[in-house]
């Protein structure tokens, strides 16, 4: 959303693209992905 779009309060959504370079995790997400056994398993079974 620009600042223009702010405000003006206007509620449209639209879709950016960016570039994969960045794109950054942060702390809080709520969806990490652990490179631990648990993982490793899920992989294996995933696999066979």
């Amino acid at each position: 959303m620009t600042e223009t779009n702010r405000q003006l309060g206007e509620k449209e959504e639209r879709i950016i693209e960016i570039e994969i370079e960045r794109l950054r995790p942060f702390k809080e997400h709520p969806f990490q992905v652990k490179d631990d056994k648990e993982m490793f398993l899920l992989q294996e079974s995933i696999i066979l």
